[in-house]
Order: structure tokens, then sequence, then C-alpha cells
């Protein structure tokens, strides 16, 4: 990719963290000078250089992932009112990692990428149009660099977990695609699991493996999955978009 391409790229990033993912639909926080406000997208793309590079991720891929997830906040969270086994956000970080798989995976508690947020459980917050009592996705100071060196860690190894996850689904399936349409699958696992298990669904019902993402999208929702991911089906078209953009980049 070209310089100026890429420049365009980081820069369509950046107003799409503005915009922000509606899969975390949470009115923003004013910052005042007491909240240092969260570091913008672009300003992740030295630390995310190096783990990016070492586990074959597109420093670009790993920028997009961070702006649909957390638009840059290493304070952000899932659902504020979601805790994982440890009382900290089940969702936490740069790239939305799940805790305690993601976190663990990584050897990185919620604790240490939550240092420097609000803490609590007892938090007024909006989310989804509607002031709750939760966790809270604001700052109370700026990282240190050892501080963001880990967040950018933590989100290579989140997207490498979910790697891994969609190579094993695409090898039960005897499927081989595009790289475009493999970081696509990437994603979705990372966001529904399940759905991603439908590369061998719907290869099933084909009698072999969709040849592409646009062959399996244009199976996935006649299939039956199992009913822990039935029960998100409403959801499937919305999880197939954020998949297709998150891979726009590559």
């Amino acid at each position: 990719m070209r310089d100026e391409d890429a420049g365009a790229v980081i820069a369509g990033l950046i107003l799409l963290a503005m915009m922000a993912d509606n899969r975390h639909p949470k009115g923003g926080p004013v910052y005042g000078p007491q909240l240092p406000p969260p570091p913008s997208v672009d300003q992740w793309a030295p630390a995310l250089r190096e783990p990016c590079a070492a586990r074959g991720i597109p420093e670009l891929y790993a920028l997009r992932w961070i702006a649909m997830e957390s638009g840059g906040n290493p304070c952000a969270i899932g659902n504020p009112a979601e805790a994982g086994p440890d009382g900290q956000p089940r969702e936490v970080g740069l790239a939305q990692s799940y805790n305690p798989d993601d976190l663990a995976a990584a050897g990185i508690s919620a604790g240490e990428v939550r240092a420097y947020c609000v803490r609590g459980r007892n938090n007024t917050v909006t989310y989804k149009g509607h002031v709750v009592q939760g966790f809270s996705d604001r700052m109370t100071r700026e990282l240190t660099e050892a501080e963001l060196a880990q967040q950018a860690q933590l989100a290579a190894a989140t997207i490498a977990r979910a790697m891994d996850g969609a190579a094993r689904k695409m090898r039960a399936a005897g499927a081989s695609w595009p790289e475009r349409d493999w970081w696509a699958l990437v994603k979705l696992q990372h966001n529904l699991p399940g759905l991603a298990s439908g590369v061998a669904v719907v290869a099933r019902a084909l009698g072999r493996a969709p040849a592409s993402w646009r062959e399996f999208r244009d199976h996935a929702l006649s299939v039956v999955y199992d009913p822990q991911t039935e029960l998100h089906r409403a959801d499937f078209p919305h999880e197939l978009d954020i998949a297709e953009r998150a891979a726009e980049v590559v």
C-alpha cells in the first residue's frame, strides 16, 4: 500500500472512531481538565507495530479493529453492568478483550489494564440510550510508556487468539479463502464465535467448503447453529457487516 493510501486509511480510521461503532453505543464522557481524553486511534500505531509484526497482523487491520471496538480508548468496556469472574468488566481495553479468556491467553490481568481507569462498578453511565450503574470508560490519568505497550500487546494477542480460532474453523471446513476474506472471518471469530463456526455448517449444507467469504455469507443466514448462537440470530447481519468492514483495509 502506498504511503498516501495508508495515510488516507488512517484518516478514515480516525473518522470511524469519532462516529463510533454501534456495537457499543454508549454516551461518551465529557472530558475536563481532571479527566484526560484517551489517545486517538492513530496514536496507537507506534506501540502496535512490533507486536503486530510478531504475530503477522497487518497494522492497518489492527488499527481498524481498535477504531471499531474502542475508538482508541484503553478504558473502553462493553456492557458496563457485565463483569468477568474477577469482578472487572467482561470486555476491556483497545481490542475489547474478553475477560477472562483473552486476558488469560495474553498473561495480563484486567486489573493491570484498568489501573488508569475510573474505579468501581457503581458509576452512572449511559449505555444504549439508558442511564445505568456500572463500570466507567473514563481515564483518570495519562498512561505510562509501559502501559501503552501493554495495551498494544493485549490488543495484538486478542487478535492473534481470534486468528487461531478462525484457522481451526477453516481447517474443519476444508476451506481456503483469499486474504481479505480470511481477515473478515478473524473479526467474526472475535465478535460471535458461534457464527464463525458457520463455515463448517455451510460446508455441510453445500457438500463442500464455501469458496469465499461471500459464498459463506450468502448461505450463513439459512443454516441452523447451536442454541446459544441462535439466540443472537437477529444480530447476524450486523456482525457479518462488522467483520467485512474490519477487513476492508487489508
